[in-house]
Formats: C-alpha cells, structure tokens, sequence
C-alpha cells in the first residue's frame, strides 16, 4: 500500500506513535506494531527486562520473500535524526531502512547480543583459547535519517548479505525490538526520493546484451509474465548493459524459480565477481501454473552512465550450500534501484588470468618487461615503442604444448605463436579453438608429435603492441634435473586405487610412471561424498620440497572438467607439537584451471619443511571423476609466477558508452577526441589516472598516451 493512500485512508493515529513528539525526548517506534506487514511474524520471544517497552519484536522471515514491514511516526521539526535500531542476533544480518520516499539504507547489523532470549551473557568469541565478552541482551546500530514535520513513513526490509559468523549469505533480518529517532548533531542533506515507477531500472533476464556458452530460455512465467533464461552447467554467461544516473551502490534484486539449490555469479564491469547462491526455494518452478517465483538481493557498486552488470554460471562444490544441480535457477528479469550505504566502496577488478601454467619454469627473453608478462595478471602491462614485439621462451626440457594465453587491450587477430625445437627453425602454430575473455585469448593448440623447446609470440598490429601476460601449456617430455620421484616410484599409500577394470587400467600407479600419456583416474562412483583423494609419498630420505608439479592427461576437452581444482599438500614435520610431529600443511591450491588437455601446473611450495613423508590430497569433488596423469617433487625453486611485478606505465583503455568516452591511462598522460573530419571536441589531461568525457553519439577519434582508437557513442 502507497504511504499517500495510507494517509488518505486516515490509518495514521496516536496510537502508531509510543512515546512523545516533544523534542526533548525520542520518538519510539515499536517494531511489533507496524501498519503493514508482509511475510513476518511477531517473535514468540518476550525480551522483557532488558530494554523499556518489553514487548516482542519483529522478524521479517525470509527475504526471498520479499518479507516487509512499513511503520508511521510523527517528527516535530524537520531535519537530521539518528535512527537507532534495536535488535536480537548472534550472528550478522541486513536491513534496509526507507524513509518516506528516499533513497533507501542498506543496514549490516554485525553488532551482535548475547544470546537469543534478550537477556545479556557470555560469550566465547575464540574457540581455541576460550576467550570470552560479555555481550547485552538487546544491542543497537544508527544511521543518520531525514525526516519531514509531522507523520513520516518507514520501510524496513528483509535482505540477503554475507554472515561471516555462518560463512553464508544470510537471509533472514534479526528480531527487531524497536526504532529511536533523536535529534542529530550533524546534519545531512536531504536524500532525494527515488521514484520506483521511474529510477528504478528493470530488466528481463531473456533480454540480453551478450551471450557466451549456453543459455535456455524457458515459458517459467513469474511475475513478469515473460520467458526466464537458465544458464547451463557447461559454463557461459549473459550480460547486460546498463545505464545509471550517479556513481555509488544499488541493490541488484533478481526474480528466480528453482527447487534446488543452485548458483551465479555476479559481476559488474571487471569488479571481482559476488556468489551468489539461492538456497532458499520457490514454491515451483514458475511456469504458468502461478507466480511461483522468489528474489534474491545482491548490492553492486555501479559507475555513473554505463556499465554491464554479467550473470554467470557456477557450481560450488564443497563447503555451505553446495549445488544440487550445475545450472542456475530459472532467471526472470532483475532492478536496480540506488541506495545508501556509505561502507561499500568500488570493488577490486577480478584478475582472470591463470595463476600458473608450464610457463612458469621457462626462461624469458624479450625487449619488453618480463616481471609484467609473467605475472599472471593483465593488469600490468609492458609497452613496446613501435607496432611490434616479441616474447621468446626456452624451456629447461622439451615440452609437448597443448595451449597458449595471451592478455593485452590490443586488436590481436594479427598476432600469432610460433614453436622450435632448436631456436631457429620456426613453425606457426594453428589453434584448434580460440576464446576471448575480455582482454584475454586462450586457444588451443598443438605444437605436433614431436616436441619443442622453444616457444615464442609474436606480436604485429597497427598501433603500439602491449603485452599483459603470456602463458604456455602442456606436458614436460621429462622431468627438469632434480626431480625427486623416479619413473616407476613405489613407495606410496592411497585411498583411492583408481579406475581398473578389464583391460582399462587406469590406476594409481599411472600417476608415478613418468609417461604423461597415461593416467590416474577416480571413477564418479568411486569418488564418494565426502572423503578427498588422498596419496601418502615416503621419499628414501628427508628432503625440503620447493617446488612440484601436477600434469592432466591428453584427452578431449569434453574431459578437462575431471582435471582437480583445489589440492593441499602436506608434509609430516617431525619438530612441530612440541616434538611430537604432526602433519603440517606446506602448500594449498583453490580455483586452479589446467585450461586445455595436457596441462602441467609447476607450483612452488608456499611453507617447505625437511620431511621424508608428504601427503597430496585432492579435494572432494562429490561424485564427479577426477584424473592426474604425474606428479613430480623439486628441491629448487622452479616457478616464476611468484616474482614481483615492477612499476609499470599502465595501458591505455578507451570504452564508449552510452553518451560518453571512458578513458584510462598512466596518471598525468594527456588526451585529445576529435571527429572524423579531425575537429578537436575534448582534450585535457588524465590526473586520477581515468576520465569520463560526455558526448553527443558519434564516431570518435581518442588519442591518448601511446593510442588511438576509433569508438562509436551511442
């Protein structure tokens, strides 16, 4: 129900307002007395002697549901007030807080009470030493409010936001006892209001911009009569291009059907990705049977103007509401409406490219910076002075490749990567498949039967070559000098023994043969729900690990999903626990991609201990097959991936959008846009390092720093 027609309806009456309108005194709101409710209930709890009213109090249960409770009170003067809330939780849970029509505020309330009953206690807050506070029984937070003379309106929300104390995003408000309004000290602006019927930006999900891997679109009709899109387990992801009147946070709420727990991700621009997940279920799969679906809230950070908010597919694995199902919940259509909460600011950009690659132990040369491309981040850039460069590697043994990567904001479809087996003789390499991630190719690629030795790419084009980041894949030929486990080793233990049946073997034995061409395979059936695979090495004697090395087998790409993603390896330190011993973990690996077939990943040990006896341990994958076809133990340091990235002059990156120019350069670098006709419309210098210039829509020419570029405004 609109706040105007509650007041037109006369529902507004002394009776909504506990304690008095003078302005000495707070104005009470009790939280179990709203004048609408939805999809909450009055708590069962009576938190009587802890705070003045000893009443109840509110919990707005489930905000997939959309759980609301909307509250009138008088104020006597217009102006600031602190709007305190006092609530009941133990662990942290979020609100958003409306007055009249404002722009909304998002509330974390980490401030935590001592137990669920509203009486105050002792605490543990760290289980291994037993410390302890003491917390009361009802706490609070504030925020600063503006309110109008006379009846004001609040809008109390339910909303998803990550609960650290359950490792999970957290879906229900904590039990609210009641809201204080006093007079503020500082004062704020007015907030303007934000008209839903006009500000908010809604978009249908079957509606997108862009489109990778594969999507379905579905007749699952929700509440906005339209078709949903489900993105599909093989991975993929569908973007849109939004619009957004001023730079700060929105709260993203997306419609959903799903009787499963699945997962997305979130990104906005190149922001690190959110995680979504939906544990919470809709009462069907909303096709045209009802309006079965339920929402999810997630905050971004948005630019002013622009921005392409990517929703992709993801499947957790492990841990807290683990996926039933490697799609995504039926996806109906998505807001987006402007909030307050001060606390979030502009997220990191997401480093997409791989951590490690066989790469990683050649040695570079090149004209360029080499710390630059060998980091493993195409955020650092090295510039070539002309339109021309390139990076050789050479390899300690000869390598079979299987892939390449390379990242750079260059048109790189001149570019190409060349092999050797002597450094002189050069052969281009054909890719079988080529993706781009944004800045970044993969392809893959086969250097042939024979193996090579050298690698290199050469980079050509019209404008000055940058290069992010290079990296190779495949399976060594032979282990680098110093490999600890010889071919044919023996001395292990394992909990899982591998695929053998018949005359297909692929056991674990596969795994210390030294032939990259067999494998170590873990059935589905055999990999279970919880134990991980688990093989115990007993070296001849003690010896410090700095390094070591997994390879995946040459199969098909439809089989790369088998390739492990998370790993531990530990090592058994006879000096740890007082003398006693004990295992101790000396490397730990998350998110890991062998990106092609016949990938090898050489890692240098984070934590190296003198151990006779290490424990490699793959991590549960629940159900899915797992293969490895070598591992192998280094006493150097062999990687490079760990070397520090220098000062860089940071690339140039010019994006239109809607009705203006993104610009980011080096911090100080000058810039000029002109027509086609070579009219000068913009020019100026980029002091923070990035500049957004507004223009009418048009083909420009934007020159900055070592580039020029052609882009259209729409």
């Amino acid at each position: 129900m609109k706040k105007g027609l509650l007041l037109r309806n006369g529902l507004l009456g002394l009776s909504l307002v506990a304690g008095t309108t003078m302005w000495a005194n707070p104005i009470i709101v009790e939280a179990e007395s709203p004048i609408e409710l939805e999809q909450g209930h009055v708590s069962t709890l009576d938190a009587e002697g802890s705070e003045a009213s000893g009443l109840a109090g509110i919990n707005l249960d489930n905000a997939h549901r959309g759980s609301m409770a909307v509250y009138a009170f008088e104020a006597p003067e217009a102006g600031t007030y602190d709007l305190n809330v006092w609530y009941i939780t133990m662990n942290t849970r979020w609100l958003s807080l409306q007055i009249n029509d404002q722009i909304a505020n998002l509330m974390e309330c980490d401030v935590l009470s001592g137990g669920w009953n509203g009486v105050g206690s002792e605490v543990t807050v760290d289980g291994e030493t037993g410390e302890t506070e003491y917390r009361p029984g009802v706490v609070s937070k504030s925020i600063p409010v503006y309110c109008e003379k006379g009846t004001n309106f609040l809008t109390v929300k339910g909303i998803y936001g990550y609960c650290p104390e359950e490792g999970r995003d957290q879906r229900f408000s904590p039990i609210i006892d009641r809201f204080e309004l006093t007079p503020a000290e500082v004062q704020i602006e007015k907030p303007r209001d934000w008209d839903l019927s006009v500000d908010r930006i809604e978009r249908q999900c079957d509606n997108y911009d862009g489109l990778s891997g594969e999507v379905g679109i579905g007749d699952r009709l929700a509440f906005s009569n339209k078709r949903s899109a489900t993105l599909r387990a093989a991975g993929g992801t569908i973007s849109y291009n939004v619009n957004v009147p001023q730079e700060g946070v929105y709260l993203f709420e997306i419609w959903y059907s799903t009787m499963q727990c699945r997962w997305i991700t979130v990104k906005v621009n190149r922001q690190l990705p959110h995680y979504v997940s939906f544990p919470d279920f809709s009462e069907g799969w909303g096709n045209d049977e009802g309006e079965w679906t339920a929402r999810r809230q997630v905050a971004l950070y948005l630019n002013e103007g622009a921005n392409t908010i990517t929703l992709g597919s993801y499947t957790k694995e492990s841990g807290k509401d683990v996926s039933a199902h490697g799609d995504s919940p039926g996806l109906d259509y998505f807001t987006l409406d402007l909030v307050n909460y001060p606390a979030m600011t502009q997220p990191e950009n997401e480093v997409i490219m791989y951590s490690c690659a066989l790469s990683d132990i050649a040695k570079w040369s090149s004209d360029l910076d080499i710390k630059a491309m060998c980091d493993h981040n195409e955020y650092t850039f090295a510039t070539a002075s002309g339109n021309t460069a390139t990076v050789t590697l050479e390899f300690p043994v000869p390598i079979y490749m299987s892939g390449y990567s390379y990242a750079s904001p260059n048109d790189t479809e001149a570019w190409s990567v060349e092999v050797s087996a002597d450094g002189e003789s050069w052969t281009t390499v054909d890719y079988s498949s080529r993706g781009v991630n944004l800045d970044i190719v993969t392809c893959s690629a086969s250097s042939g039967d024979d193996p090579v030795k050298f690698v290199r790419l050469v980079a050509d084009g019209n404008e000055p070559a940058v290069i992010a980041d290079f990296a190779v894949f495949g399976n060594m030929a032979e282990h680098p000098q110093g490999g600890m486990i010889s071919a044919g080793f023996s001395d292990y233990e394992t909990t899982h023994m591998g695929f053998d049946v018949g005359d297909w073997h692929e056991g674990i034995d596969k795994l210390f043969d030294g032939d990259p061409f067999t494998r170590f395979t873990v059935a589905q059936d055999q990999q279970g729900d919880m134990d991980d695979i688990k093989v115990t090495i007993y070296l001849p004697g003690d010896a410090e690990v700095k390094s070591y090395s997994l390879a995946t087998h040459r199969t098909s790409m439809e089989y790369l999903s088998r390739a492990p993603k998370a790993w531990t390896l530990e090592a058994f330190d006879y000096d740890a626990n007082d003398g006693e011993g004990g295992y101790v973990t000396v490397d730990a690996r998350s998110d890991m991609n062998f990106v092609v077939p016949a990938s090898t990943l050489v890692m240098d040990v984070e934590n190296p201990v003198s151990s006779d006896c290490y424990v490699l341990s793959l991590k549960n994958r629940r159900n899915k097959a797992t293969h490895l076809s070598d591992i192998q133990f280094y006493g150097d340091l062999l990687a490079t991936a760990d070397v520090a990235p220098v000062a860089i002059e940071k690339a140039v990156m010019v994006m239109a959008g809607y009705g203006e120019i993104a610009i980011s350069a080096t911090q100080g670098d000058a810039y000029a846009i002109y027509t086609p006709a070579g009219v000068c419309v913009a020019k100026g210098v980029c002091a923070e390092g990035n500049v957004n210039v507004k223009l009418a829509s048009g083909l420009y020419i934007v020159k900055a720093g070592n580039r020029s570029v052609k882009t259209i405004v729409k």
